[in-house]
């Protein structure tokens, strides 16, 4: 979703690469009018999430969202999807569903899951400035810093 952030450009030519890589489609939603800032968004899950189920295709399924732990970020914690899950049910009355599979996991694990299972981790593009190289400084490069030198 390009919502105005700075590294939308370089977010989305990674987020092609890996959907090339694994053979299924990118749909691209953009979002104008919103000042964001570097580092947490405020609303920024909830916002995705109420843009799967309305752009969801089927009348039932999972909308899929990819938080992790390990954040201090209120819209990557559980309590977080228990309440949009809530938003869900009034919508969908259970026919459609959040699925959070790495919801208990660190970013460690899902690195190390990701890089056992041969996924285009290369692919990947984290840095919150949207500067090539990455700029090594914001919290997203030091993620994957402190990953990598485990």
């Amino acid at each position: 979703m390009n919502h105005g952030q700075c590294a939308a450009a370089r977010e989305q030519v990674a987020a092609s690469q890996i959907a090339q890589a694994l053979g299924i489609e990118l749909r691209v939603i953009t979002v104008n009018g919103l000042a964001v800032s570097i580092g947490e968004i405020v609303g920024r899950n909830a916002l995705l999430l109420d843009l799967g189920l309305m752009a969801f295709p089927w009348d039932c399924g999972l909308v899929a969202i990819g938080v992790h732990s390990g954040t201090s970020y209120v819209d990557c914690s559980t309590h977080f999807l228990e309440r949009m899950s809530d938003v869900y049910r009034l919508y969908a009355d259970d026919r459609i569903r959040i699925d959070a599979p790495f919801a208990t996991w660190k970013k460690g694990d899902l690195f190390a899951y990701s890089r056992d299972a041969n996924l285009p981790i290369s692919l990947t593009y984290s840095c919150e400035l949207g500067t090539v190289p990455a700029c090594g400084h914001c919290t997203s490069c030091r993620d994957i810093e402190a990953i990598r030198a485990c």
